[in-house]
């Protein structure tokens, strides 16, 4: 069994524009979450015939509410509750020493009895293959395959009626090497593909694109313990992604110090970004963070 508090609230406001001047000005907002509730069932079986491999499976439940107001008179104004379901079997290999393999299926719906609408169906397969047969490193493999649909009765900006269903082809390889009980290095590589298809008001088909990208990445990870209670933890990462024929370049650089007081987890945190694409202006984000927390 499992239960939480989830709230989220999003405003959005439509102005007169030079296009459209007289188009009055119109406020919506979306409002979701409340006390969830939900159960999750997780089993391990492990029969002869399926030799080194166990078999896992997985299903939970969620619960939750929406609700939408706007100033339009037009408009419809309520709220409704909706439920998610999901599902899943696995096969992990367990009793090989240098190498594993998995595979699984997973499937998941929502329905919502708001006014949102928000209804999705997704499908997923995965397989990932490992080797530990180089000394100190570990060398990974996966492909996932996606299919999703979904429907809402409003879209992006609480426009009516959106229907879209999409499929995605992922790919990766990656590696990583231990350098100390400290420091560890990592790089991969990976390309994705994915189609959608969004019916728009003039065109009785459905727009399909299907863009491809490529990602490769090196990175450094470094994590000291200082005192028994006072951690300090960076990381490193040179990211290379091409995307609808772009180029961009981007490199993060991730610090903190994770501070205990008894049972509660103080985590100071600077993070820089850099992106830089092949034809555009270079852009830089610094953010700190101050987070407390607590187990119960």
């Amino acid at each position: 069994m499992r239960g939480g508090l989830n709230y989220t609230l999003a405003e959005y406001i439509t102005r007169a524009t030079t296009t459209a001047p007289a188009a009055p000005e119109e406020k919506q907002n979306l409002k979701s979450g409340g006390a969830q509730t939900g159960v999750a069932y997780r089993r391990l079986y492990k029969p002869d015939f399926l030799g080194p491999f166990a078999m896992n499976t997985d299903y939970g439940f969620n619960t939750g509410y929406t609700k939408i107001t706007s100033t339009r008179a037009s408009e419809d104004v309520g709220n409704g509750l909706y439920y998610e379901n999901t599902a899943a079997i696995g096969f992990t290999s367990i009793e090989w020493k240098e190498d594993s393999l998995f595979a699984g299926y997973n499937i998941s719906s929502r329905r919502d009895r708001s006014p949102l609408g928000n209804n999705v169906r997704q499908q997923s397969f995965r397989l990932d293959a490992s080797t530990y047969r180089i000394p100190r490193a570990t060398v990974r493999a996966n492909v996932s395959y996606t299919v999703m649909e979904s429907s809402s009765a409003y879209s992006v900006f609480l426009n009516r009626m959106a229907n879209n269903s999409g499929r995605s082809l992922f790919y990766q390889v990656s590696a990583l090497y231990i350098v100390s009980p400290a420091l560890n290095v990592d790089a991969g590589a990976s390309q994705g593909r994915s189609s959608n298809a969004a019916p728009t008001l003039s065109t009785l088909q459905p727009n399909v694109t299907a863009p491809v990208e490529q990602v490769a990445y090196i990175g450094a990870h470094y994590a000291t313990t200082i005192t028994r209670n006072l951690m300090y933890r960076a990381n490193v990462r040179d990211e290379y992604r091409s995307s609808f024929r772009v180029k961009t370049e981007t490199r993060n650089i991730d610090m903190g110090l994770d501070y205990r007081i008894r049972q509660v987890l103080v985590n100071f945190t600077y993070r820089w970004t850099e992106m830089m694409p092949e034809n555009g202006l270079n852009t830089y984000l610094q953010s700190y963070m101050v987070t407390l927390s607590r187990p119960f």
